[in-house]
């Protein structure tokens, strides 16, 4: 087995910023990142609940000669210390593995990158064949490369999180308004969303729901999420009462006696750029500031068991999982279940 292990700072960064990057670069930050070497880098097909099986694209110069262009499968995605890449091509798996270890410190960031190529046991037979292209001269090259690209991406980093604080400050966080006719266009897009499509099987349903908002659903309130001015999201909450033709809960909430009290909420983040950030959790949260302000006693959700995501929203809420729903118990106080 061939391993090359790198060691960098990079001034002023924070780990939680780098990682987000590297899982998923936006292509417009991405192309000031050392252009004259790296040509792309990008996420050609995504997992439904986080980094890990992302299939990524590497094409990238190494010095003035060699140049590396590989497809990677996203092993390890420990936010905001650790990602490991493994090589694919053609479909097949590769021993050839980029791991980034990195962390904060007083003065940025510290990372060390280490390659390994070739497998243990009987696969170290090939090692002499991958040393004609892993060579000394590659490595020399890469060291080189090493120290250029993580010092640019300091750089760059560093710009984007000024520009991030001035958005932020200029444009607030993210906000619910009441939905209105001209966002029927934007949820038929963002119910064809793949990351969408697999939970919201039913986009026709959705959209008469939306449509009708005012008549046979008119006990439902839904919101579009705004982050600034820029639409992101829809949510909604109603009391499960009024809802008893369209589903179904577990006898012992008794929602047929406690009309105004039992409540329960959907939501999604529609644009895929703003996966990841947080947002279907403030979501939820403010809509259960809103139940609270209007006397709700308990608010129960129903996810498809395997949407880890979104449980992993409820969760993160202060929701608990009952062995059927998750709930929380809403209390005079502001208070919810435990958090």
């Amino acid at each position: 087995m061939i391993t090359h292990v790198m060691k960098s700072r990079l001034p002023s960064a924070a780990a939680a910023d780098f990682f987000g990057f590297m899982v998923d670069p936006p292509p417009e930050v991405y192309a000031h990142w050392l252009p004259d070497e790296h040509h792309e880098f990008h996420v050609v097909r995504r997992s439904m609940t986080s980094p890990i099986g992302d299939l990524i694209f590497f094409d990238q110069h190494i010095g003035a000669k060699q140049r590396l262009t590989f497809y990677a499968i996203t092993r390890v995605a420990d936010k905001p210390n650790h990602l490991l890449f493994q090589m694919r091509r053609c479909g097949i798996n590769l021993p050839g593995y980029l791991a980034l270890q990195f962390h904060d410190t007083a003065d940025g960031l510290s990372l060390i990158e280490t390659i390994r190529i070739g497998a243990s046991g009987p696969g170290k037979l090939l090692d002499p064949i991958l040393r004609l292209f892993f060579s000394k001269a590659f490595f020399s090259e890469m060291n080189g490369h090493h120290k250029r690209e993580w010092a640019n991406l300091a750089e760059i980093l560093r710009q984007e999180g000024r520009k991030q604080m001035t958005h932020a400050q200029n444009s607030g966080s993210l906000t619910l308004r009441p939905f209105r006719d001209d966002d029927i266009a934007l949820m038929e897009k963002w119910l064809a969303q793949p990351h969408v499509a697999r939970w919201y099987q039913y986009p026709d349903h959705w959209l008469r729901e939306l449509r009708e908002r005012d008549g046979e659903f008119s006990f439902i309130t839904h919101f579009i999420a705004e982050y600034g001015s820029i639409p992101v999201g829809f949510c909604q909450y109603y009391d499960c009462h009024f809802a008893q033709a369209h589903e179904v809960w577990n006898d012992h909430w008794r929602i047929s006696e406690r009309k105004g009290e039992v409540f329960s909420l959907d939501y999604l983040i529609g644009d895929p750029g703003y996966l990841r950030r947080g947002l279907a959790k403030e979501m939820v949260l403010q809509m259960l500031d809103r139940l609270r302000n209007i006397g709700a006693r308990a608010v129960i959700v129903q996810p498809e068991k395997d949407n880890t995501a979104s449980c992993r929203v409820l969760e993160a809420c202060g929701f608990e999982y009952d062995g059927e729903d998750y709930v929380m118990e809403l209390h005079e106080d502001g208070g919810g279940g435990e958090s």
